[in-house]
């Protein structure tokens, strides 16, 4: 008897504790009209998928209509052009959870909020960043500070309606991928991506184990083979016990540029476990590294492998940068570009106090959908409890932000040639 009654206050419990959740996801939803979303100042992208389907899938397309507008008065008097396209699931873990993150393939290509024209558009939901700021962040001292020539994707922050329901603060970000207004290559150029599920189109794993895809799925299998030989054979020369002369494969700018923001940022999937990206120019016979991608956990935004301590190294404990700290060049390099930077990367921390100005009452709309601030999700970080507000993101990222850059300081003006 005793047993049964328990099992019945058990589901009882369980029952009520999903009602309550339910109820309060609702009620602030409710809590959002169309004209306290305007008020918020961003563009506004309406999705409306045909016959309202949804997006379940990460494979197949659904058709769809794409409109943005720039303010209530232009919405109100339907101003927008309607943008014809498709779109569909995208991301990995990302994907897992409630928020869900997009892939847009527009008819024709257009030109999106100022950004060059593409058919291609990620929309991005970073629920894992309770802050909004991470990505953005990074993309801007990829662009801003170390900038070694490299092509950097552009972004815009909207508020989003998926079919007339909001879905709270996403941004759009250019694809990376080859072309005239993303990376412009010669002809047999390529790029790889570090992707540790190795589930696209051209995948293999080189024979220091470094997952890698290929992102341009539409190739014949002789140039993927081609492409693969030529980046194994300049990791045969990254491992090679003399890698002195690695830079007349490598472009050193890049390589160093893309430590450096990585290492800042303690960007945990940069050990070469995916985001990682890197092209080949087929003229110059080069390696470039990079674009940057995917900086939501980063900055003291992950608990996993106690990312959130603002000291230690992480980038060149892995990998093709271990074997690259081998090489004073390289270690000589990263420490005259730090010196070089460092203070614009410091003066750079404004940056985060303004943006997270215009995105504050966005974020704070989003929370009354999601519920992510003050509560545990994956990943997590201590103290997550005791921050009930966005500002108090916002303020753990800065703090943690002025502590890595402390330590930075301390490390690499601490290299010197037997280290």
């Amino acid at each position: 008897m005793f047993r049964k009654n328990s099992w019945r206050l058990y589901f009882f419990l369980i029952f009520f504790s999903c009602l309550v959740l339910a109820l309060l996801f609702m009620s602030g939803k409710n809590q959002i009209t169309k004209e306290k979303v305007f008020a918020c100042k961003l563009p506004v992208l309406f999705i409306e998928t045909d016959g309202e389907k949804k997006i379940n899938s990460k494979e197949n397309y659904i058709d769809a209509d794409f409109f943005i507008y720039e303010n209530l008065k232009s919405y109100e008097e339907d101003t927008a052009e309607k943008i014809r396209g498709k779109i569909r699931g995208r991301g990995n873990t990302t994907w897992t959870f409630r928020k869900k993150p997009y892939l847009a393939k527009l008819n024709s290509d257009t030109e999106i909020l100022g950004m060059s024209s593409s058919k291609k558009w990620v929309i991005r939901p970073f629920m894992t960043d309770k802050s909004k700021v991470r990505d953005a962040y990074a993309t801007y001292i990829s662009s801003k500070i170390f900038n070694s020539g490299i092509w950097t994707p552009s972004f815009k922050f909207v508020n989003l309606y998926l079919n007339n329901n909001f879905s709270g603060l996403y941004c759009i970000y250019e694809k990376i991928e080859q072309g005239e207004n993303r990376i412009n290559l010669p002809e047999n150029s390529f790029i790889f991506v570090v992707n540790s599920r190795m589930n696209k189109e051209w995948n293999f794993r080189s024979e220091k184990g470094v997952p890698f895809s290929l992102v341009d799925n539409n190739v014949p299998e002789e140039n993927f083979l081609a492409e693969k030989e030529i980046l194994q054979s300049i990791e045969n020369k990254i491992y090679h016990e003399d890698n002195s002369l690695i830079f007349e494969t490598l472009d050193k700018d890049t390589f160093v540029d893309w430590y450096l923001i990585n290492e800042f940022s303690k960007n945990r999937d940069s050990n070469f476990l995916a985001s990682c990206f890197m092209y080949f120019n087929s003229e110059k016979n080069m390696l470039f590294m990079g674009p940057v991608w995917d900086f939501d956990i980063a900055f003291g935004g992950s608990h996993m492998d106690k990312n959130y301590l603002p000291e230690d190294s992480w980038i060149n404990k892995f990998h093709w940068y271990k074997e690259l700290w081998r090489n004073q060049e390289f270690k000589t390099a990263v420490k005259d570009r730090w010196n070089e930077k460092k203070f614009l990367l410091k003066n750079s921390f404004t940056y985060i106090n303004n943006l997270a100005e215009i995105l504050a009452p966005s974020a704070e709309l989003d929370d009354l959908v999601w519920r992510t601030i003050g509560r545990k999700q994956w990943p997590h970080t201590p103290g997550y409890k005791t921050r009930k507000t966005y500002s108090a993101e916002v303020e753990y990222v800065l703090d943690w932000c002025e502590q890595r850059w402390q330590w930075m300081d301390s490390y690499i003006n601490s290299i010197g040639e037997d280290r």
